[in-house]
């Protein structure tokens, strides 16, 4: 039983994270009227087109993880749900959050060296 509990909050975890996520984004926009919506795009755009991609499909691992074996038509057992997730996770998330990390990091170099 608690482990059936527990795994229903794994559905739950990422959820959170993402309401938590948009949450900041939106508290810094709106802390920030100064910050011209060009220069918040180029702040946001150039990892945000890889990242945000990432962060939707690891959400939704985790929310198939944790709420599909109460709604799957195939019966699939927990580790075959889990080797699934891990798939998903090591050939889409992982590359393009790699990407996402280059990306951000030269840019972030960039802006410092350019006046």
């Amino acid at each position: 039983y608690f482990d059936m509990c527990v795994l229903v909050l794994f559905g739950f975890v990422p959820f959170i994270v993402a309401v938590f996520n948009g949450l900041m984004l939106g508290f810094v926009i709106a802390n920030t009227p100064e910050l011209a919506a060009f220069k918040l795009l180029s702040l946001l755009v150039p990892h945000g087109i890889f990242e945000w991609p990432a962060m939707m499909v690891a959400w939704g691992i985790g929310l198939w993880r944790g709420f599909g074996y109460r709604f799957s038509k195939t019966h699939t057992t927990y580790k075959e749900r889990w080797i699934g997730a891990n798939k998903v996770f090591i050939t889409i998330v992982f590359p393009l959050l790699f990407i996402a990390a280059i990306i951000e990091g030269r840019y972030q170099i960039l802006k410092e060296l350019l006046p």
